[in-house]
């Protein structure tokens, strides 16, 4: 699963730096940076994903 690779990566506890809950990403990342990020966003108090303020790239056609 070169995803799971991928996700080796990321810093998440870089100073300064604020990643969401959650991101899911495409091997495209690797190529198109952000456009390979596929959603992303938090969750609430109640461990549920918050729908407001988070990204969802539309499927493609």
């Amino acid at each position: 699963m070169p995803g799971i690779r991928l996700g080796y990566t990321l810093q998440p506890f870089t100073s300064g730096v604020g990643y969401p809950d959650y991101v899911i990403f495409s091997t495209d990342v690797l190529t198109k940076g952000d456009g390979g990020v596929l959603e992303a966003g938090w969750f609430d108090r109640d461990w549920k994903v918050q729908r407001e303020g988070a990204f969802r790239r539309a499927p493609p056609k």
